[in-house]
């Protein structure tokens, strides 16, 4: 679909957006529009500047091209803070503005396809990260509050597997390598988590005597850093992303640091990450901008496009299966879980399905791992209830059960 007359680009789509909202801000409402416009032309597929263009359009009067503008949000399967948003004063009474909220509330209708695969017994925990160890049938789990591992084996029998002389941080990613026996965790100091500075490092443990055999620390850039996955190759390769200093790093399996894979160019938030079956393909999830593949060996990178009708922003959790790319958004409303079914050579989308949506159990989806064609995924981290309220109460963390098949 051809969204608008093309424009000559001169600025990247953030430097627009940022354009965007001091117009806003001045009120200057033209400006506003044509910016949110350029801005989309640069690049940006989120669904934010939708929804701002749609309100710009009602500030100038025009409500079809208003209209439109939600309604291809409303595509996406999400919503957003409509009813109440004043910016759409001059269309609220029409009887296409009410369809439009009829659809949003559409879209919020819950689906109910996960059971729950586990229940950790420690309400503060705070769950972030899941790993699956196929040899032992173990699940691991990480905490973000706690500050440690857990394990818990298949007869259901919950496990410390971290010590605490391990110092680890938050620990957020992890990811089992079988063939070596290791445990590899992305671990990072947050000062949301009432940490006194932000630090980030990978660490390795052995999954047999569950020793921790080395760390990996990330050195400190001014804006701070955190480590949110690690995923591992056949050769023993960790990779792993920094979404506040834009970056992918690699520990090869034969290193002693964290090297630089791809810098920021490409990335405002990196976050999940996963092979291709053959390894070739190292494919990263952007918060704000998308998923993005990469040679692994040339680094040449590509963008995947979504239909018109998806979005694919705000992913946290990436796994490949079967020929497609299972994601958790967290970063849309409502919480999902989608499915991204692609061409043979793996650099088109050709469908995005929603697996599950707006769940009962959700309370910020975060991370999983895939056993058994079963997707095992954090189906209520609280992460963002324990931002806005350390003193929230908190609920036993809930590991939801998807089949895949």
């Amino acid at each position: 679909m051809e969204l608008f007359a093309q424009q000559p680009q001169t600025r990247t789509a953030s430097e627009y957006y940022e354009l965007a909202k001091k117009a806003y801000k001045e009120k200057d409402y033209q400006s506003y529009e044509s910016n949110l416009t350029q801005t989309i032309q640069a690049g940006s597929q989120h669904p934010v500047i939708y929804y701002n263009l749609a309100g710009a359009e009602a500030l100038l009067g025009k409500k079809d091209l208003s209209v439109k503008w939600l309604n291809h949000i409303a595509d996406f399967g999400i919503t957003m803070p409509l009813a109440d948003d004043k910016d759409f004063e001059s269309i609220r009474n029409s009887a296409e503005f009410a369809a439009v909220l009829k659809r949003f509330d559409e879209n919020l209708k819950p689906t109910d396809h996960s059971t729950i695969g586990f229940t950790i017994p420690e309400k503060d925990f705070l769950v972030e990260g899941v790993a699956y160890d196929p040899q032992t049938k173990t699940f691991y789990f990480g905490s973000n509050l706690k500050k440690k591992i857990i394990s818990i084996d298949s007869a259901g029998k919950v496990s410390d597997f971290s010590s605490p002389s391990d110092s680890l941080y938050s620990v957020l990613g992890m990811n089992v390598d079988a063939k070596r026996r290791i445990l590899w965790a992305a671990s990072s100091m947050m000062k949301e988590m009432g940490d006194p500075e932000t630090k980030a490092a990978i660490f390795k443990y052995d999954l047999t005597n569950k020793k921790l055999i080395s760390r990996f620390d990330l050195p400190p850039t001014e804006g701070g850093n955190v480590l949110g996955d690690v995923i591992v190759n056949s050769q023993g390769d960790a990779y792993t992303t920094d979404s506040i200093t834009p970056a992918v790093y690699v520990i090869p399996h034969d290193g002693k640091k964290l090297e630089t894979f791809v810098g920021p160019d490409l990335f405002r938030s990196p976050q999940g990450l996963c092979f291709s079956p053959d390894e070739k393909i190292l494919f990263v999830a952007d918060y704000v901008r998308g998923i993005y593949g990469f040679d692994v060996k040339s680094k040449a990178s590509f963008k995947l496009q979504p239909p018109d009708s998806a979005t694919i922003v705000g992913v946290d959790g990436l796994y490949f299966y079967k020929n497609s790319l299972i994601a958790t958004q967290n970063g849309v409303n409502p919480n999902r879980v989608i499915r991204i079914y692609l061409n043979d050579q793996l650099n088109k989308i050709q469908d995005v399905k929603i697996l599950e949506s707006n769940h009962k159990l959700f309370d910020e989806v975060t991370l999983g791992t895939i056993a058994d064609g079963n997707f095992y995924y954090v189906g209520n981290s609280q992460f963002g209830k324990y931002l806005e309220n350390p003193k929230a109460e908190l609920h036993s963390p809930l590991i939801l059960k998807l089949p895949l098949n």
